[in-house]
């Protein structure tokens, strides 16, 4: 009797754990876990789209320096701080600043709160 509440909870194991996404193990689980995120948004997923997930100007500012610093270099981007950041409506919009009298432009980035998405990358001359 033993054995057989072992073999059921090892097979419970194995069978949750793969479905839990604890370890994705090749490139076709990975597919068919995007798929099924196409199809159904709501499966075992945190965004609603109605409950912003970047809350604050901290988080906004860590999800849009990686993506610039891969555009424009992270020395170049650095350079603009202190960054004006506005939150407008779903919105974050932030951009770089440059000393007064200096030549040159500034980067500029709109996301939504809701899905981090960029809508806007620009970067002035």
């Amino acid at each position: 009797m033993i054995k057989i509440e072992l073999i059921i909870l090892l097979s419970c194991f194995v069978f949750f754990g793969k479905n839990a996404y604890s370890q994705i193990e090749n490139d076709s689980i990975a597919r068919d876990i995007i798929k099924e995120s196409i199809i159904d948004k709501s499966f075992h997923n945190y965004l609603n789209f109605n409950k912003p997930i970047i809350r604050d100007s901290v988080t906004a500012v860590s999800v849009v320096e990686p993506i610039l610093f891969g555009i424009y270099g992270k020395e170049i981007i650095l350079r603009q701080k202190p960054y004006s950041i506005f939150h407008i409506d779903n919105y974050w919009v932030i951009s770089g600043s440059l000393p007064n009298g200096s030549l040159g432009g500034v980067f500029l980035i709109i996301i939504d709160e809701k899905d981090s998405k960029a809508i806007r990358i620009t970067h002035g001359k």
